[in-house]
């Protein structure tokens, strides 16, 4: 299986302004890259963890995994699950 998560987080007041003072727009956020802690790696693990025998039976079952943090005025998890297909 593989799953995508992006989690979008709420920015602090210097990120959602620019030099000129002017909100940025949730378009513009959502393309800035979270580079503060928490660390991605304690998200991904809390969501995981949070998720067995809920969105699948193990997360044993996870064989590959994209993860990335953005900022948002809207703040959410989206996963993402793919099955992976065998080669024959």
């Amino acid at each position: 299986m593989f799953i995508s998560v992006t989690f979008y987080i709420y920015p602090p007041q210097r990120i959602s302004k620019i030099k000129t003072k002017r909100p940025r727009t949730n378009d513009e956020l959502e393309k800035i890259y979270v580079d503060t802690r928490p660390d991605l790696d304690n998200y991904v693990k809390a969501l995981l963890d949070a998720s067995d025998k809920i969105l699948f039976r193990d997360d044993g079952q996870i064989a590959a995994l994209s993860s990335q943090k953005l900022y948002s005025l809207d703040p959410r998890i989206e996963i993402e699950i793919h099955k992976l297909e065998e080669i024959k």
